[in-house]
């Protein structure tokens, strides 16, 4: 499992997700070292920290989930939400967004617990001789 920096996007998603306290994983960013960058309200890459503009030219592609456990009776999130995985790539040239395109999406295919039921469940097998 290598590095990532991470991303929270100030400019509006093209399916209108939510992104109020997300942190979205990159590894196509310069540093892969835990930087945090912010993609703001006029489509530039700043560094989070310092507000420095980024030149990216390519793609950028970010994406985050609300799992956080798997067990074999589902799925674990950390929100007690319905699983779901939201990616997106946005296209730079020399720092200028250019189009931003993804969306997120219900994970439909495992079934889903809350972390309560998981850990109630996790307790009583603990309870076993």
């Amino acid at each position: 499992m290598g590095m990532f920096d991470e991303v929270r996007c100030e400019y509006p998603l093209p399916d209108g997700f939510d992104t109020q306290g997300v942190w979205f994983q990159t590894k196509d960013t310069p540093e892969q070292y835990l930087q945090r960058y912010v993609l703001c309200i006029d489509g530039a890459l700043v560094v989070e920290d310092t507000r420095e503009s980024v030149p990216f030219h390519g793609a950028l592609t970010f994406y985050t989930t609300n799992v956080c456990g798997v067990s074999p009776k589902g799925v674990i999130t950390d929100d007690n939400m319905a699983p779901y995985w939201a990616e997106y790539c946005a296209l730079y040239d020399h720092g200028v967004l250019i189009k931003l395109e993804g969306g997120c999406a219900l994970d439909t295919d495992h079934p889903w617990i809350t972390r309560d039921v998981f850990y109630s469940r996790a307790q009583s097998l603990e309870a076993l001789p």
